[in-house]
């Protein structure tokens, strides 16, 4: 387990996708969308009140495909 800077959330991006390994990453509204972009995959922006939104990217040689899933 490591922690992340979210003022460096660029340079952590680019580790992730170097590491090419499968991540849990745990966020807040203001670092998931973007960081889940960076990553390429798609994000809405986020409110303080999501608490139940789970992110899946799937890397493939065709490209990145992103899957929200909202747990009520």
């Amino acid at each position: 387990m490591s922690h992340y800077d979210p003022q460096q959330l660029d340079n952590f991006a680019s580790n992730l996708l170097e590491r090419a390994e499968n991540a849990l990453i745990v966020g807040h509204s203001n670092t998931t969308p973007q960081l889940i972009e960076m990553l390429g995959g798609e994000a809405p922006d986020m409110t303080e009140s999501d608490y139940a939104d789970i992110y899946l990217l799937s890397f493939s040689d065709s490209g990145i495909t992103s899957l929200r899933l909202v747990i009520p």
